[in-house]
């Protein structure tokens, strides 16, 4: 085999492992979740975890431009860490995959009244009001390498759930004519008000 084949091959390899493996991580916090096991509750920074969550995201979409953005005097919701970024990671993998490879991803911390809303923006071609209906349907994602949105999936699914079991909502828009994309946001509540500043990058 050439180089070049040998190393194309290793790279399939690598991404068909990494898909299998956050595959596998959701179905198991999925589990948890129907076994119903309690969502830990901590006070957490979720700019921390948006920005550790675009660090994610950039390590396994080398080449694209993920920007993160956060609330500049810090602010604190109750969840798990962890379950949120792991939530953040696949509502961005999912923007990946419904963009093309050249425009950004971002992923903004704010406050949002009484609530710190976590936006998740691509610059896909947007939803119909059908598709963002389905999304966050439970279906089994497809791994045909064909990219285009995944509508709905176990990660949408576990978004959905982990979400809630923090006190949180997360919805879908599209975005406007001039403005293409598509805007998840989870809404959670916070501690008092911080005004929203950034982080490697600019708040669309």
């Amino acid at each position: 085999m050439e180089p070049e084949d040998r190393a194309d091959l290793l790279e399939a390899i690598e991404e068909e492992t990494d898909r299998l493996s956050r595959f596998v991580g959701d179905l198991l916090v999925l589990t948890r979740l129907e076994a119903g096991l309690d969502v830990r509750r901590d006070w957490i920074d979720p700019g921390d975890v948006g920005v550790a969550a675009a660090d994610h995201l950039r390590r396994v979409h080398p080449g694209r431009t993920v920007r993160a953005a956060r609330p500049a005097g810090g602010a604190s919701v109750r969840g798990d860490a962890i379950l949120l970024e792991q939530v953040i990671f696949n509502l961005g993998a999912n923007a990946c995959e419904a963009s093309p490879p050249d425009t950004p991803i971002d992923i903004v911390v704010r406050r949002d009244g009484e609530a710190i809303a976590i936006d998740v923006i691509d610059a896909g071609r947007g939803m119909s009001r059908e598709e963002i209906a389905r999304l966050f349907e439970k279906r089994v994602p497809e791994t045909s390498g064909g990219g285009g949105k995944r509508l709905g999936g176990l990660g949408l699914e576990i978004a959905t759930r982990v979400v809630a079991a923090m006190g949180g909502t997360i919805t879908a828009e599209s975005r406007t004519a001039t403005v293409p994309g598509t805007r998840v946001t989870i809404r959670l509540a916070a501690e008092p008000a911080a005004t929203t500043a950034e982080t490697g990058g600019t708040e669309p």
